[in-house]
């Protein structure tokens, strides 16, 4: 499991475990529980080891992106928005808010550390 990189095997429900991945919320690690056929709410630590390997090469089998692979997708994303120039990228650079919230009231939490 090599995207396991941190120690996620305490005493925590299977769900809340799952969710210290990179990229698998709540929900996902939820429908993990479900397809695999482990009760969410069992305690990480009461799974046996064959269990511990199919649940961890499930996820890999099935989540292409999590963890690193995540986040250098992202990280490509955005640079490929920066180099295009794109406008959501300018709000970026400058601070300001890049999902269209209104800016003449609101957001000045965002505006307030603005980067000139």
């Amino acid at each position: 499991m090599s995207f396991l990189k941190k120690k996620i095997f305490n005493k925590t429900t299977v769900v809340q475990n799952l969710t210290t991945i990179y990229g698998i919320g709540f929900t996902s690690a939820t429908n993990i529980c479900k397809n695999f056929g482990c009760n969410p709410n069992l305690s990480f630590t009461s799974l046996r080891e064959d269990q511990l390997y199919k649940l961890l090469s499930f996820i890999e089998k099935n989540f292409t992106l999590i963890e690193n692979n995540l986040k250098l997708f992202q990280k490509n994303n955005f640079n490929y928005l920066t180099k295009v120039k794109n406008y959501r990228s300018i709000r970026h650079k400058y601070g300001l808010p890049t999902r269209g919230q209104r800016t003449h009231t609101n957001a000045n939490t965002k505006k307030k550390f603005k980067k000139f």
